[in-house]
């Protein structure tokens, strides 16, 4: 309920809200339904998993722009009412973050210094930050693009909202609202902690980027940039790999799909030493650098071979 009442609290009241019940058993869409508000509409569905719930939120949405809010997560009350008067200011975006409150760490997702505006190159920023400028429910897009570029990904049981948001960056612009207008609320016995006790998943928008690539439909101005974005993210699969004892594993994913490229240069011979040092020390060893700047956890997770995100 968390979720719901931090939506009915927005400053701006001219929404629907529509609550995709993804076939739960904890009895929340029924609490939700028996809420006399208009502007509530509560779909049931077989379970399919997020991508597939996303989808049919977007789908059967009214209006131009959709926000979406994760079960676990909450608005500020002043979400809407700010991410409008953006799009007011900037129509062209396809997509649009604003920084979020991640509670676990104490800290905002994102610690660039980006202004409030048009990003100029989102895989750049990402790769910058170390890891997404923001969550997924603290993102708001055009309903129109993310029809074209088919929505979430279904068949994807991890990471789909990455891929996502890195293929509406490379059909329009991104925007970014430089303040925290969302709380990201990490649940150590949810869905994440469970997909991050398995084996790690290969990155979905790795294998989008190089099919993009091939049918030309990336962007010359974003080339350089996504390819380091993706390079990052299979690093960080790698060192998924590490974070579970799997050297040989870790190693093979370095040299057979990452590269030593300058943006990630460090980040690849970190790694590399992980694989092939008999007597690394995870989280005893890095190189000291400032991949999240203020974030001395983040370092430690990195160093664990761990992604800290998915």
């Amino acid at each position: 309920m968390r979720a719901v009442e931090s939506v009915r609290s927005q400053t701006l009241n001219n929404f629907e809200l529509l609550v995709v019940d993804d076939g739960s058993t904890d009895h929340g869409a029924e609490i939700v339904a028996s809420l006399s508000d208009p502007r509530i509409c509560v779909i049931r569905r077989a379970n399919g998993g997020p991508s597939a719930a996303r989808n049919e939120g977007v789908r059967l949405a009214q209006y131009k722009w959709v926000a979406f809010l994760d079960a676990d997560d909450e608005w500020r009350p002043t979400f809407l009412s700010q991410v409008a008067e953006f799009i007011q200011c900037f129509p062209s975006a396809a997509v649009v973050f604003t920084n979020s409150h991640y509670e676990r760490r104490g800290c905002p997702m994102c610690s660039l210094a980006l202004r409030t505006g048009l990003v100029p190159d989102y895989f750049e920023a990402v790769v910058e930050n170390g890891m997404p400028i923001g969550n997924s429910s603290s993102v708001v897009a055009r309903r129109q693009s993310l029809m074209e570029i088919g929505g979430f990904p279904e068949a994807v049981r991890c990471m789909e909202d990455v891929d996502t948001w890195g293929r509406l960056a490379l059909v329009g612009p991104v925007g970014y609202i430089d303040e925290v207008l969302a709380v990201y609320h990490y649940d150590a016995g949810g869905a994440m902690a469970t997909l991050q006790s398995r084996d790690p998943l290969y990155p979905a928008f790795a294998r989008t980027f190089e099919q993009w690539r091939a049918e030309g439909r990336v962007p010359a101005s974003l080339a350089d940039s996504g390819a380091d974005y993706v390079n990052q993210i299979l690093l960080l699969y790698a060192r998924k790999w590490l974070g579970r004892g799997r050297k040989l594993r870790a190693l093979k994913v370095l040299l057979t799909e990452c590269r030593l490229r300058d943006k990630t240069r460090v980040l690849y011979w970190e790694t590399l030493f992980g694989c092939v040092m008999p007597k690394f020390l995870p989280g005893r060893y890095w190189v000291k650098r400032k991949l999240l700047p203020g974030s001395e956890e983040v370092m430690r997770q990195l160093n664990r071979g761990l992604d800290p995100e998915n």
